[in-house]
């Protein structure tokens, strides 16, 4: 009942800010046009995306999960599903955020020296250490669950796991039109872009000399999304980004997101109002809820 009241209340101010709340519609892109003007800088939306790290494990609700995802679909009208992604001993692309087993599952050792057969039959761990029935989900699994819901995929390649086996299983999916792949490296971004332009990218603006070889790049920055630091920068920083038409990513996992609501709730519209348009969380639904409150109240 909570759930539906809330949908409610969203679709509400939805139609009361034409459009400027992001809702259902905004996370079914159609094709590449489409999730690119998604994520152009739009200083008029009334509250940030929603990024779900790690798809927004709960208790009983382990990271990198279907189950999990279903639950972040139900609770968020257009969360942005960030999910890791790496390689087993034989070769099959699997959902884990860590290489080594113990920090998510029953398993031990690590994840890229276990073959799929050893992986599969694993429990998941949920953030409170307690063994679940939730088991490890393929990539390519994932990717079908996900394909066509409202949703946009943030697909975290991690270090060591091939590009092209991860961009020849998105383009298998037919889900290249609603996801973005972070990139550790501008090397990266720019080999995926040669590989396939069609495809949103995430990279890091961390520090001066990053983002000035980003400006310097090939790659087109209406296809680009800052993951920028999680502490707040001086304005000129997020005017900079802002300037290049690109949306700019906070993160507040494991560190705003772990204080009680009463202290949280301002840090979170802090952060939205100093420029972040995408705010990435460990707790989608409570941090969405916050947003809908403060826009009632406004």
């Amino acid at each position: 009942m909570k759930t539906i009241t809330f949908y409610f209340i969203l679709l509400f101010l939805v139609s009361n800010y034409n459009s400027k709340f992001p809702s259902a519609s905004d996370c079914q892109p159609r094709n590449f046009a489409e999730i690119k003007a998604l994520f152009q800088h739009n200083p008029q939306r009334a509250a940030p995306f929603i990024m779900a790290h790690r798809g927004g494990p709960a208790p009983g609700f382990p990271e990198n999960c279907l189950a999990t995802f279903a639950r972040t679909l139900a609770a968020v009208s257009c969360p942005l599903i960030e999910f890791d992604v790496r390689m087993s001993k034989d070769s099959v692309l699997v959902l884990s955020h860590d290489d080594a087993l113990e920090h998510g599952s029953n398993g031990h050792g690590l994840l890229s020296q276990g073959t799929w057969s050893t992986l599969k039959k694993l429990k998941l761990k949920d953030e409170t250490g307690q063994i679940t029935l939730h088991r490890m989900p393929t990539f390519s699994s994932a990717l079908k669950f996900l394909a066509k819901k409202s949703a946009i995929l943030i697909i975290d390649n991690k270090p060591g796991t091939p590009l092209d086996k991860v961009l020849a299983a998105i383009t298998r999916a037919k889900v290249v039109q609603q996801s973005v792949l972070i990139c550790y490296s501008l090397k990266d971004a720019e080999y995926v872009y040669q590989y396939k332009p069609d495809l949103m990218l995430a990279l890091g603006f961390n520090q001066e000399v990053q983002i000035a070889a980003i400006e310097q790049s090939s790659i087109p920055k209406d296809q680009l999304v800052a993951l920028t630091p999680r502490e707040i920068q001086p304005p000129a920083y997020y005017q900079r980004i802002h300037q290049l038409g690109i949306s700019c990513s906070l993160g507040t996992n494991g560190n705003i997101d772990t204080l009680p609501s009463t202290q949280s709730k301002m840090m979170y519209l802090e952060r939205f109002r100093a420029g972040a348009d995408i705010i990435c969380t460990d707790h989608p639904e409570q941090v969405a809820k916050m947003f809908v409150q403060a826009a009632i109240k406004h």
